[in-house]
């Protein structure tokens, strides 16, 4: 799981699969 600051200041993970 990724761990990505969005601009809305809001911690949103996600899979690595939907970095393609």
């Amino acid at each position: 799981m990724i761990v990505v600051q969005s601009p809305a200041c809001i911690p949103v993970t996600f899979p690595r699969e939907i970095l393609r």
